[in-house]
């Protein structure tokens, strides 16, 4: 039975651009109460289901449209957690953990950062490690 969230994520360039601007970086990451929004570039629905990973979405900024699908056969590696690219204390607040999905698309290794939520609930990374736990 396939499952469904709210979603924000971004690629691990997009989170390195994001962090770069001033004004998201310090007021996504650090001053939106209660729990700060953590650094992303897209925001929509992913659904998992037992062959993929498919997220439907809109580009923050530009407000275009992204859908894409991750067969799950292509992914290589699902991590908990903060990084060298989304860390801890400088890119999120404390106590929203990142789900860091590794895959492959052709000959290319992509990283994704996502954070899930129920629908009508207010904190995105709610959902990760229940996500994590279906994806590991």
């Amino acid at each position: 039975m396939p499952i469904f969230y709210d979603a924000i994520w971004g690629f691990r360039e997009d989170i390195l651009e994001v962090r770069g601007r001033f004004k998201e970086h310090v007021w996504l990451a650090h001053l939106s109460q209660p729990m700060g929004i953590p650094l992303h570039k897209y925001k929509g629905k992913v659904t998992l289901d037992e062959n993929k990973i498919a997220f439907s979405g809109r580009d923050k900024d530009t407000r275009q449209p992204i859908e894409f699908i991750i067969p799950r056969q292509n992914i290589s590696e699902v991590y908990l957690g903060w990084d060298d690219n989304v860390r801890r204390w400088r890119d999120t607040r404390a106590l929203i953990k990142p789900l860091r999905i590794t895959f492959r698309v052709d000959d290319e290794i992509r990283i994704l950062y996502l954070y899930a939520k129920e629908e009508d609930t207010a904190v995105y990374g709610e959902e990760n490690k229940k996500l994590y736990e279906e994806l590991g």
